[in-house]
């Protein structure tokens, strides 16, 4: 794999995978089950690499039901934002009579800055709850 022109933070999501190792180094963690929640962030150097991937299946988890296949899906990719937020796994409360049910919201945020990253707060903005 070939990395741009200098070095960058890249997100790899490792759906299927049970663990890998990038350039002989082992990361333990892939998405086994394909929640597509926690990607890793790496700092790549312009190269190329080497991503060896264990994949396992396992009759007690796939059900022991079809064909035995093994579905992977690696994707890499550069952030667009110092801050990324997932937009789709948002947990808003109810509006009920024009009013929020609770005060709390979950905002899943991921930081993949080169640089540390402190969020002070999270205010609402130009939204209508009707």
């Amino acid at each position: 794999m070939v990395i741009g022109d200098e070095p960058h933070n890249y997100v790899l999501y490792t759906d299927g995978v049970l663990e890998f190792w990038l350039d002989g180094e082992p990361y333990f963690g892939g998405d086994y089950y394909s929640f597509r929640k926690a990607p890793l962030v790496l700092r790549l150097a312009p190269g190329k690499y080497r991503l060896d991937v264990r994949i396992v299946r396992d009759v007690r988890v796939m059900g022991g039901v079809g064909e035995p296949v093994v579905d992977v899906r690696l994707e890499i990719r550069k952030p667009v934002a110092e801050i990324e937020v997932d937009e789709e796994k948002l947990i808003i409360p109810d509006v009920v009579e024009g009013h929020l049910a609770s005060r709390y919201a979950s905002v899943p945020v991921r930081a993949v800055a080169d640089r540390d990253v402190v969020i002070l707060g999270v205010e609402l903005v130009d939204v209508s709850l009707c």
